[in-house]
């Protein structure tokens, strides 16, 4: 894949995500937007379609779509970026495109996943293809955007059903994090409001994300706008190893103990010893995961507590090294 055509960037890249509902008024408030807050990237679902295509936009922005009534796009503003669709993974249900930021080649995705009454397309189908994309091209940095009508406590909806259980063993199989962070819903329609519209992304990226937030500004869809920003110059993200599927907290253990008097062997025997390797598999549902996930956490910090000492306070170095070698620990149990 030639990507010479890609624009070298040292910005902020400003994101939008947003399920349009296939409406016009819907679609004119986001070119509004997209003008009026210099959003770079629209990561878009059920978008507004003549013959077959996704309409209305200005015809200088590029629009990542399938060919066959495309049920997501991703569309880019050109004034500061440009990007390549990579077209053996353009689908009707997904699409991806790839752009090169500060020598870092970024993959992004939108996905739509409809609702289980929807005859045609089912949410396995559509991760499956996602699978397909990650385990084939093995991307360093990658961000997927979509309205996944997943419901899960996990991200803050007041129930959980079958799509949602789905999403966290995709977010598990991949060792994704969901950027979503707060209790303001993302739909709101008739039958009531929740959270269905995800952000997910790999560890690489998480750090260059900032500001991810469910918008207060009118859509005129049933669907809130989801904002967020990218710099990869700076390490910017309030993603600090705080997501479900991040199983050690290593921000909180940094502050208590002095790694370089850790007995390695040791920490490692006990972890042998008193973790099994698929202690995740045959997860019926999200209370079990909470339950498998503090097991773990409290067994890790047992095991911390007899093989590594506390630190004094003047000890406030943590070196990359130790920090690798926790995150191989913590691989190799998960």
């Amino acid at each position: 894949m030639d990507y010479n055509n890609i624009n070298h960037l040292n910005i902020d890249i400003k994101f939008f995500q947003i399920n349009l509902n296939r409406c016009i008024s819907s679609t004119s408030l986001l070119i509004n937007h997209i003008y009026e807050k210099r959003i770079d990237i629209v990561l878009v679902q059920e978008p507004y379609l003549i013959d077959n295509r996704v309409a209305l936009f200005p015809s200088n922005f590029h629009i990542i779509q399938s060919s066959n009534r495309p049920k997501c796009a991703i569309i880019i503003n050109p004034i500061r970026i440009k990007v390549m669709p990579i077209n053996q993974y353009i689908e009707d249900y997904s699409v991806w495109c790839v752009f090169n930021y500060n020598n870092k080649l970024i993959h992004i995705c939108s996905a739509y996943m409809p609702p289980d009454a929807h005859p045609i397309k089912r949410p396995e189908e559509i991760l499956d293809s996602l699978n397909n994309f990650i385990n084939t091209l093995k991307p360093t940095y990658y961000l997927i955007g979509s309205d996944t009508n997943g419901k899960s406590k996990l991200w803050k909806n007041r129930t959980n059903n079958r799509r949602g259980k789905l999403i966290i063993e995709f977010l598990s199989q991949n060792q994704l994090f969901f950027l979503n962070n707060s209790e303001k819903p993302t739909s709101m329609s008739r039958s009531g409001e929740s959270i269905i519209d995800l952000t997910f992304c790999n560890q690489n990226i998480l750090r260059f994300i900032n500001d991810w937030k469910v918008e207060d500004i009118e859509s005129n869809s049933d669907h809130c706008y989801i904002s967020f920003s990218m710099n990869t110059i700076t390490n910017c993200s309030q993603y600090n190893f705080n997501n479900t599927f991040d199983y050690y907290p290593l921000t909180h253990i940094n502050k208590k103990y002095c790694f370089k008097k850790a007995n390695w062997d040791l920490f490692k025997d006990l972890l042998e010893q008193k973790l099994s390797n698929n202690i995740f598999d045959n997860i019926e549902d999200e209370e079990e995961l909470e339950q498998k996930v503090k097991h773990l956490t409290d067994t890790v910090h047992q095991i911390i507590e007899e093989t590594i000492p506390p630190k004094s306070c003047s000890e406030n170095v943590f070196t990359g090294g130790v920090k690798k070698s926790i995150i191989k620990e913590k691989k190799s149990i998960t």
